[in-house]
């Protein structure tokens, strides 16, 4: 169980660094689109 408490959190910052990329990421392309 130990190790699972250890994987858990590194989940959860990895889905959340993801997310993170992925709005980063939608914002360029509408920066993009907005002045070409």
């Amino acid at each position: 169980c130990d190790s699972l408490d250890k994987v858990s959190p590194s989940l959860s910052l990895l889905r959340t660094l993801i997310n993170c990329q992925y709005s980063v990421e939608t914002l360029l392309d509408d920066l993009r689109q907005q002045i070409f």
